[in-house]
């Protein structure tokens, strides 16, 4: 045997070997692509992008342009492998993480351009042609069970689309431990779907007599920060990956608080290495229940933060404004989301409806307008930014 030949060259031989004997090498059509973990010149076949094309010629570590052939079901474990336990871990308060999401490579995975929600009423479209999105969210605790009809459909769409897995049911914040059968449920759908990105929201939703069916505000306070490290350190283990954890709308201030909504998530974001997914028209919907201001609290994240936006529509009543994801996107939402896109860059933007779901078509128009202003990014920010000064993402 060579003592020169390098483990691919053994592995090739073997697979030779075996198809020369007349034995199907079955593994060999069992791996995938995955992109993201490629050593420079250690890349199989060319660039997606274009860059080169040819095996062996990646010009640097993890570009999301090149791939390693690796066995079906390890890509998001390979991708994350030897990073997840320093991210993972809750610093004390002034002892940081690197805190920018690009810093940690969180982004090499994430889903490019424009999304939307993956719902029931438009599963027949799906299936039938690809639409015009670039991926797609889906609620986790949807498709936690071991078939059906769900898990086939996303199975399908997977095949075509990047997903994220947005999960409402974790309850970071609750009293009680974290449900760790719940994580589990999670953990066996990230290792089937191998999403592009997981994300939770900062809240609560349970307490030992049983689960609220709400994302509740949590106290922004030092004590719950430490829980909330110590609990997003665990989910982190977990799915052995960094999570996104987004803002979410409210209808109640705590007199206590020590934090606003997103300086809390900034410095959760320092201490465990998790990223903040950016609720637009959550931030809108705070600002008009509690007066509180959007864009100054979009200058408490810093850009690397940020690995996801979501955009949504909302109800006006005489009480108070409801996020309740059932209409377009606003106009005063809009001119937050330029003012985000100027600060955060062409962050994956996700549109949702999830009440009154209209056709397909509507929200592939919502799609389109998305697209419109993030080619434009974005003349009214400047106006915007006034009295704001910070740099801001190119």
């Amino acid at each position: 045997m060579n003592p020169n030949l390098g483990r691919q060259a053994l592995v090739a031989a073997a697979l030779a070997g075996l198809a020369t004997a007349g034995i199907p090498a079955a593994h060999a059509e069992a791996n995938v692509q995955c992109y993201g973990i490629a050593k420079a010149g250690q890349n199989d076949c060319a660039s997606k992008t274009g860059v080169h094309g040819c095996a062996g010629e990646a010009k640097v570590d993890n570009d999301k342009g090149d791939f390693k052939n690796v066995p079906k079901g390890t890509c998001e474990k390979t991708r994350w492998h030897g990073r997840y336990l320093t991210l993972s871990r809750c610093r004390p308060t002034g002892a940081h993480t690197r805190s920018s999401m690009t810093d940690h490579n969180l982004l090499a995975s994430a889903p490019p351009g424009v999304g939307i929600g993956l719902r029931h009423a438009h599963y027949n479209d799906f299936l039938g042609a690809t639409p015009a999105v670039d991926w797609v969210e889906v609620h986790s605790e949807n498709y936690f069970g071991d078939g059906g009809y769900d898990l086939h459909v996303l199975g399908v769409v997977r095949r075509d689309l990047p997903v994220s897995l947005h999960g409402v049911g974790l309850g970071l914040g609750s009293p009680p431990p974290l449900d760790t059968a719940h994580l589990g449920r999670l953990k066996r759908l990230v290792e089937r779907i191998e999403p592009a990105v997981v994300s939770e929201h900062l809240c609560w939703s349970a307490t030992s007599a049983g689960h609220l069916n709400d994302l509740l505000p949590m106290p922004l306070t030092d004590a719950a920060l430490e829980r909330l490290c110590a609990r997003i350190g665990e989910v982190q283990d977990t799915l052995r990956r960094p999570v996104l954890v987004e803002n979410v709308s409210t209808y109640l201030r705590y007199r206590d608080d020590q934090y606003s909504e997103t300086a809390f998530l900034a410095e959760l974001s320092r201490r465990t290495g998790c990223g903040v997914l950016l609720d637009v028209n959550n931030l809108y919907v705070n600002q008009c229940n509690h007066g509180e201001d959007a864009v100054a609290a979009m200058h408490d994240l810093s850009p690397g933060m940020v690995g996801e936006i979501h955009l949504a529509g909302h109800c006006v009543t005489d009480v108070a404004v409801i996020d309740d994801h059932g209409s377009r996107v606003a106009p005063a939402v809009w001119t937050l989301y330029r003012y985000a896109l100027d600060r955060f860059g062409k962050t994956p933007t996700l549109i949702e409806w999830d009440t009154d779901l209209p056709p397909l078509s509507v929200l592939l128009d919502e799609v389109r307008l998305t697209r419109q202003h993030r080619a434009e990014r974005c003349a009214s920010a400047a106006t915007l930014a006034e009295g704001h000064g910070d740099d801001v993402a190119t």
